[in-house]
């Protein structure tokens, strides 16, 4: 009955870790709470041992990159409809590790928790399309220290989100605009030159300590967003959120920023009722200030149940072993397929 889920990938395996793959698949689909190999394997009273288990996914000769991409690209396919925006999320991830001998652990900031961890930082890359959210990539960070104890090369945050970007090839027919959704942080002249050399657009925040050029000076976006929102007459638009209804008041125009060639369109947004001004660039300047906001809350998507399909959130859970890096999907996404595939 699942056949037609698992011949998608059988190329990407050997005979023997195939059979662990699918298990694997069916186990994480049908389990509902801790997705660890012990509870995994505590559902089974035939096959191989949990160590041998264990070393499929540590050991095993599989890239666990491509079979996600593959798996990602295969949905697409399936959702396709003319005119239909695609996004892709661009973001960080930290993952607390709590063991004394976990390789590539550092310590860093994680705005979740508000406080400092000791653990994993990625790099995700996550698709959005039709309101279903897709995971497509993830990047492992590692620090000079890491990169040069695991003889690897160091590569920053926004070198491993722009390989994300470059690994983003669309399926054949599969003509829509991409939009490439990110923070302040990764909006920079070199996530800007990766998506347009792809022919992809960018929409994210700006921080308040950027300089707009206006008339020819410079001017601090901060300042200048408080003194422009108090004097212009303001828009405003409804978006949908994860809470529900928000309306947003906002004003835009069209600006050459420090540090980025072109010029980019920016909308000053104030969400609801917040206090705070919001800055969203884009580098699409025919696009309407108010998908512009739309867009950029997309960033905190997690899908809806619509048309009798499991659509809900997916998330990509991350670990590292023997200088490893294994990927899971959740629950969701594998009874989505399973679903459909059935």
């Amino acid at each position: 009955m699942l056949d037609s889920f698992f011949n998608l990938l059988r190329n990407y395996f050997n005979v023997r870790s195939f059979e662990h793959f699918k298990v694997f698949c069916a186990l994480m689909a049908l389990s509902s709470d801790s997705k660890t190999v012990s509870r995994l394997s505590s559902f089974l009273a035939f096959g191989p041992s949990r160590g041998k288990r264990n070393d499929f996914l540590i050991q095993s000769p599989w890239d666990e990159q491509q079979v996600l991409k593959h798996t990602a690209m295969d949905q697409l396919r399936d959702l396709y409809r003319p005119g239909e925006p695609l996004f892709l999320i661009i973001d960080d991830s930290k993952k607390a590790k709590r063991g004394k001998h976990v390789e590539a652990v550092l310590k860093v900031f994680d705005p979740a928790a508000k406080r400092f961890i000791t653990g994993h930082q990625f790099v995700t890359g996550t698709l959005y399309y039709r309101g279903i959210t897709i995971p497509f990539a993830l990047r492992l960070y590692l620090n000079r220290k890491s990169a040069k104890a695991l003889k690897q090369g160091f590569k920053r945050l926004t070198a491993l989100a722009v390989e994300i970007i470059e690994a983003l090839q669309l399926p054949e027919a599969f003509k829509a605009k991409v939009y490439v959704l990110v923070d302040s942080y990764y909006f920079n002249q070199t996530i800007l030159k990766a998506a347009k050399a792809k022919g992809f657009f960018v929409i994210g925040a700006l921080k308040k300590n950027r300089n707009l050029l206006i008339r020819g000076r410079k001017c601090k976006l901060g300042i200048y967003m408080h003194n422009l929102f108090k004097r212009e007459t303001k828009q405003s638009t409804t978006v949908q959120t994860q809470k529900g209804k928000r309306r947003d008041h906002y004003v835009w125009n069209t600006y050459t920023v420090s540090r980025v060639p072109d010029p980019l369109k920016v909308v000053f947004s104030k969400r609801g009722k917040q206090r705070n001004l919001l800055a969203i660039a884009c580098t699409d300047l025919k696009l309407s200030a108010s998908s512009i906001i739309l867009y950029y809350t997309f960033r905190w998507s997690i899908g809806a149940s619509r048309g009798g399909r499991i659509n809900q959130s997916v998330r990509v859970r991350p670990e590292l072993r023997n200088q490893r890096l294994l990927m899971r999907l959740d629950s969701e996404y594998c009874l989505r397929r399973f679903f459909r595939a059935a």
